[in-house]
């Protein structure tokens, strides 16, 4: 890839990606997994309390137990319980090289959200740039992009949880998947990252994987002999299309988790296969 030096950063050992056999076998892929160096801004669960207990996130310990930064999150509160606020968090690199890559799914599902509310996602949010307020139903929600590069995505999350008083739970992350084929996706309500380091990232930040997710397959029906150069490499003319309607779908998904719920949405979203479609259609 092109661009200045800092992205030779992300480039090397930036994706693990599950292999395409199916959603358990893991692929290595790259360099070393980069989740190691999310050293700042660690997440610590809080021992108890229901959905209205209190965060505590930045600024010195009053007793020592907690470090500037840090982020005690609230335990307990189901799937679908009701949330203050949805944080939206589409996953990708930043830069103009990087806009039109398969690893980019996330940005533009919530860069399509963004021109549907009429929002900009231009403010400054720790290392994320984040948008006004949207309302996705009755549900207020922000939407969120990563300024950090794709493995190091979980550094967002503290500035993210003191600005908005919110959770791991009221997370909901957009991303590519090599796992799922080109015109799929699927809706899930937690579970490991699968080999993906943007997913490795924000574990690893909040110690927890319960967070719903949008994955968006991006598996062509072509052999690809190097999925960390294909994921960084641009969308061909012959994907764009099927990706575009994926990534149509995957904004629906969203608003349908932050208004329906993971059943409801999971039901409505898991059985597409868009590349079935297109062929009935022709």
């Amino acid at each position: 890839m092109g661009g200045p030096a800092a992205n030779e950063e992300v480039a090397e050992g930036d994706v693990q990606m599950e292999a395409a056999g199916g959603p358990d076998a893991k692929k290595r892929v790259g360099g070393p997994a980069a989740s190691g160096e999310v050293a700042e801004g660690d997440v610590q669960m809080e021992a108890g309390g229901g959905p209205d207990a209190k965060k505590s996130v930045g600024g010195p310990a009053a007793s020592g137990e907690v470090a500037e930064g840090d982020v005690q999150m609230e335990a307990g509160g189901g799937p679908d319980a009701k949330r203050k606020l949805v944080l939206v968090v589409g996953l990708g690199n930043p830069g103009p090289e990087y806009e039109n890559t398969y690893h980019n799914v996330g940005f533009r599902v919530v860069d399509r959200m963004a021109d549907l509310y009429r929002v900009r996602i231009r403010q400054t949010c720790g290392p994320a740039l984040v948008s006004d307020k949207i309302v996705l139903g009755k549900q207020t929600a922000v939407l969120v992009q990563p300024q950090t590069f794709m493995n190091r995505s979980g550094l967002i999350l503290p500035k993210l949880f003191e600005r908005f008083e919110a959770a791991i739970t009221d997370v909901i992350v957009v991303y590519d998947e090599f796992a799922l084929p080109l015109g799929k996706l699927r809706v899930r309500q937690k579970g490991s990252a699968g080999g993906h380091n943007g997913i490795k990232s924000i574990i690893s930040t909040a110690g927890s994987d319960e967070f719903m997710r949008v994955r968006v397959g991006i598996n062509p029906d072509h052999p690809v002999t190097d999925v960390r150069d294909f994921v960084l490499s641009r969308v061909s003319k012959t994907d764009r299309v099927l990706l575009d309607q994926t990534e149509e779908i995957a904004a629906k998904a969203v608003e349908s988790l932050a208004t329906d719920g993971i059943e409801k949405s999971m039901a409505a979203f898991n059985g597409i296969d868009l590349r079935k479609i297109n062929n009935e259609k022709l």
